[in-house]
């Protein structure tokens, strides 16, 4: 397993830096076999022992600090970084739907991006 730095280069976030690529801590995973993910939405990188101690080989979550990387590379678990807000936005929304045909309510969502 990559790692944040090596997933974040195979997800195409970190694409725009070559220092990134060329980085030791961004290994290359391309030849990465990944059977078991986890899904954390939001600022779910701070469940990284829990995904490692469930086997999971990595975990899609929104957002995550320089500790995480260390973290995620010491554990073995490949991050893939969504973005908070992006993350977090499908299952609101999925709510408000179940809401509405469950209950007949009338839901809507105001999308307020942040760039997180």
């Amino acid at each position: 397993p990559g790692g944040l730095a090596g997933a974040e280069r195979v997800a195409g976030a970190g694409a725009s830096s070559p220092a990134a690529a060329d980085s030791p801590a961004a290994p290359d995973s391309s030849g990465l076999a990944v059977s078991q993910v986890g899904i954390v939405t939001g600022a779910g990188a701070s469940f990284l022992e829990e995904a490692a101690s469930a086997g999971l080989d990595a975990l899609v979550t929104g957002e995550a600090t320089h500790h995480h990387a260390v973290e995620a590379a010491e554990l073995g678990v490949t991050v893939f970084l969504g973005g908070h807000y992006a993350t977090e936005t499908f299952g609101v929304k999925a709510a408000g739907d179940l809401l509405a045909q469950r209950f007949g309510l009338r839901t809507w969502f105001v999308d307020s991006p942040t760039g997180l």
